[in-house]
Order: structure tokens, then sequence, then C-alpha cells
């Protein structure tokens, strides 16, 4: 899913912020996945939010 493509980002966003949410309430395995589901969808948009 190419962060380029801009309809993508808000998804890539939205994963992002639920990602730092789950780690924010100590859920970390949940953290974990959705990270690498970010760095699987998009490694350019896991480095821009990074």
């Amino acid at each position: 899913m190419p962060w380029e493509h801009e309809p993508n980002r808000g998804f890539l966003r939205a994963l992002h912020a639920l990602a730092r949410a789950a780690q924010s309430i100590g859920e970390q395995e949940e953290y974990e996945r959705c990270s690498q589901f970010l760095k699987d969808s998009s490694p350019a948009a896991a480095q821009v939010l990074g």
C-alpha cells in the first residue's frame, strides 16, 4: 500500500495512531502487531510516521 498514493494515507495514519494508543495504555502485543502491520503495508509510511 504505497504511502505516495494520497488516498492510502488516512488508513496508514489511523494504523499508526492505533499502535500509539495501544502503547500508551500498555497493550504491548497490540502495539507490536499494529506497528508490524504498518511496516508490512508501507515501509515508507512507517518511516515518515515513525
